[in-house]
């Protein structure tokens, strides 16, 4: 039976992908990319000297075995406590296809 993939996102405040990729690492993943971005579903933008300070996110990116990524999914909300309304926010989406997963199935079938 062929392995699904899905992909976990995490949005979360500057600074913290480290600390989330550490622990999806710890939940099972194999691997991920951290991106830079800029938040703007925010109502409270704060300004100083009349200027609007945008808040910046890291993005974290993991490509996961369908069968562990709910639980990656859960460690990363937990760990950038999500449930705090403007800390971030936590997606799974299914991959259709994907190129260049060797290393997750390698891994996988270990």
């Amino acid at each position: 039976m062929e392995q699904t993939y899905e992909l976990v996102v995490g949005i979360v405040p500057r600074g913290m992908g480290e600390k989330v990729v550490a622990a999806a690492v710890e939940a099972g993943a194999k691997g991920s990319t951290i991106l830079s971005g800029r938040g703007s579903g925010s109502v409270d933008v704060k300004k100083i000297f009349g200027l609007a300070m945008e808040h910046e996110k890291d993005v974290v990116l993991v490509a996961s075995p369908a069968d562990i990524s709910n639980n990656v999914a859960d460690v990363i909300g937990k760990v950038a406590d999500v449930e705090k309304p403007g800390t971030g926010i936590v997606l799974v989406l299914p991959i259709k296809r994907g190129l260049g997963l060797s290393k997750l199935i390698s891994s996988a079938t270990m």
